[in-house]
């Protein structure tokens, strides 16, 4: 890749983010590609206490946040942490 294309790639993606910003508040990123996650639907885990999940477009993983405080919390070790009979 150019290093043209490689400048246009970082700008779309810094304009994605300050529009994501602008519309919602925040933004979430995959936990293993970095890749943007909140420009897609999430799938509800539990919306009492305000998880949502995303599969990256990218590397096709899953990230969990927790939406309950001011900013996101990725939960995917808590949810994932085998619990040993507890």
């Amino acid at each position: 890749m150019s290093l043209f294309a490689k400048a246009i790639e970082r700008l779309k993606l810094r304009l994605l983010e300050r529009r994501l910003l602008k519309a919602q508040g925040f933004v979430t990123y995959c936990r293993a590609c970095r890749f943007v996650l909140n420009d897609q639907s999430a799938e509800t885990v539990n919306e009492a206490r305000g998880l949502y999940a995303w599969t990256c477009g990218n590397c096709r993983s899953r990230s969990t946040f927790d939406l309950f405080f001011p900013a996101p919390v990725l939960v995917d070790f808590v949810i994932e942490r085998p619990t040993h009979g507890r």
